[in-house]
């Protein structure tokens, strides 16, 4: 059975600078992927490739079995993928509905139907503070309550992936005690996930499987949990030395 997404020696460079180099990765149907690493290590331009916010420079990208390398962002949506963006990039002069029905804008009988009506009402019933938010401007939220919002309009396209990109950048402890276990929820619910996050122990902490990136290129991969003990991720991500 193929996979849901499979990316195979992915490139993306920026003028002369190689930002990702030969990234080869994969999701299947209704798993839960995180990708960790450090600044610079090439994360968010692998996820901006997948999700044809930029035009990789080699490599392939298979999404449900369509290939969708160099295919603009409206066109990758329209096919099942949503791309949660770093800094959330909310429409900040919108107000919090507009910016949610704008999530579900390519949807087939456009933004505002009785269905997209009814998958607001569920964010509303995930996230309780937009709702009371609703009419607000999205500029006017706190930072967390933005993040609540931008996952939202990437759930209103109805995506069968999800890709996350630092959803813990700027955030409290206690909002990513909110935001996770929703994650983890979607998830068990059949919504395939690829997370890319800083927090290397929370990522290993929900993940079924993660890929370490390092120096633009792909480092290990394996199970999250046999990543948290490997001594290599340790040391270099999680804070703290193996006991010997």
């Amino acid at each position: 059975m193929a996979a849901l997404l499979e990316v195979k020696n992915l490139s993306v460079t920026y003028g002369h600078v190689e930002a990702v180099r030969d990234v080869s990765l994969q999701v299947e149907a209704g798993e839960y992927v995180s990708i960790i690493g450090n600044n610079g290590a090439g994360k968010s331009s692998t996820l901006k490739a997948i999700a044809g916010v930029v035009k990789p420079a080699g490599g392939e990208i298979v999404l449900d079995g369509k290939p969708i390398a160099g295919k603009p962002s409206y066109d990758v949506v329209r096919l099942g993928l949503s791309m949660v963006p770093e800094g959330r990039l909310i429409f900040a002069d919108q107000t919090v509905e507009d910016n949610l029905y704008l999530g579900a804008y390519a949807r087939r009988g456009g933004g505002r139907s009785r269905e997209v009506s009814e998958d607001l009402e569920r964010m509303f019933a995930l996230f309780p503070i937009l709702k009371d938010r609703r009419q607000q401007l999205a500029g006017s939220l706190s930072g967390g309550e933005q993040q609540m919002l931008a996952l939202s309009r990437g759930l209103l396209s109805r995506p069968r992936l999800l890709m996350i990109d630092e959803m813990s950048l700027g955030l409290a402890p206690r909002v990513l005690e909110t935001l996770f276990p929703v994650i983890e929820m979607l998830n068990r619910e059949g919504l395939a996930i690829l997370l890319v996050e800083q927090l290397a122990t929370v990522a290993l902490r929900y993940a079924h499987r993660s890929y370490v990136m390092e120096d633009s290129r792909i480092l290990l991969s394996g199970p999250s949990r046999e990543l948290a003990s490997d001594e290599r991720v340790v040391e270099a991500y999680l804070g703290r030395r193996k006991a010997s």
